[in-house]
């Protein structure tokens, strides 16, 4: 991660409750860089989404600003979190203004609530708060920063939140799914598991309340957890599916990953390899 071995200070730090003590912590920096936890750059800091900013869209613009706006049109985000720290049970986000943010929007201190949290106690209404004030923060702080960026630059902003499809996770990597998707010119979700269920569709709602709010586009990413025999048939009811949701922009992600192991053949990755037994039948899908 670019942003957090040029500039350490943007490590993303966390609330960490040990031996009935509460601390501030951050990970080591070799953990940073040799872990799953590199993906912890202080996205609930405006400062570290800027230098995010500068080390790729900059860059992007720089190289390729010509073609921003027609041969480029948008540019996916995708799971961005301030959550992937803190998914162990003695660890909540954490950001410098934290304190005084929680006491000027509930005029309470925050601290009571943090430890009445994490003895378990009942701190049903601290929890409401602190979730939606986080939920707030990483709205204005990542995905309001980036739309306003891309629409500077001609571009429109796509992709998706993390977790998407479960509330609980969600609430607790992302904040406000869909007001996060609002921020969207193109807003998203994540279908990957290719599944008809009750689930899928709260997840495609999300999309029906974007189109509600005013999107005029929505997309979503669909088939990369297979199965590996996926039938183009099955492929193209998803596609279906998703557009009686009001998709209209697809991410195909066909690249056939589960259990079975398949995802280690690197030729057949996806079916837009030659090398791959499907690759003449993708074009099935283009009818779809």
């Amino acid at each position: 991660n670019e942003v957090t071995r040029t500039h350490p200070e943007f490590v993303a730090r966390y609330y960490i409750y040990e031996r009935d003590a509460l601390r501030i912590s951050a990970p080591e920096m070799d953990e940073v860089s040799h872990t799953y936890e590199q993906f912890c750059a202080d996205l609930l800091n405006p400062a570290a989404v800027d230098c995010f900013l500068a080390l790729t869209h900059e860059r992007y613009f720089r190289w390729f600003g010509a073609e921003f706006g027609g041969t480029i049109p948008r540019i996916f985000t995708d799971e961005p979190s301030f959550g992937y720290l803190t998914r162990a049970a003695n660890r909540l986000p954490y950001y410098d203004e934290i304190a005084a943010d929680f006491r000027a929007r509930y005029g309470a201190e925050i601290e009571p609530g943090l430890r009445a949290y994490f003895r378990g106690e009942p701190c049903d209404a601290f929890c409401t708060q602190y979730w939606a004030m986080i939920a707030a923060r990483f709205r204005e702080t990542y995905f309001a920063r980036i739309g306003a960026w891309c629409r500077a630059h001609r571009l429109q902003m796509t992709g998706h939140c993390m977790s998407d499809s479960a509330i609980a996770n969600g609430i607790h990597l992302s904040g406000n799914v869909m007001e996060n998707l609002d921020c969207m010119d193109v807003p998203g979700i994540d279908e990957i598991d290719t599944h008809f269920c009750a689930g899928d569709d709260l997840l495609f709602a999300q999309l029906q309340n974007v189109r509600a709010h005013g999107a005029t586009h929505a997309m979503a990413e669909l088939f990369a957890l297979g199965p590996v025999s996926m039938a183009y048939a099955r492929m193209r009811q998803m596609i279906w599916y998703a557009a009686a949701h009001g998709v209209d922009h697809y991410f195909m992600a066909i690249a056939h990953l589960d259990g079975r192991g398949n995802w280690i053949k690197d030729n057949f990755f996806h079916d837009f390899a030659p090398e791959s037994p499907d690759f003449v039948g993708a074009a099935v899908l283009g009818a779809s």
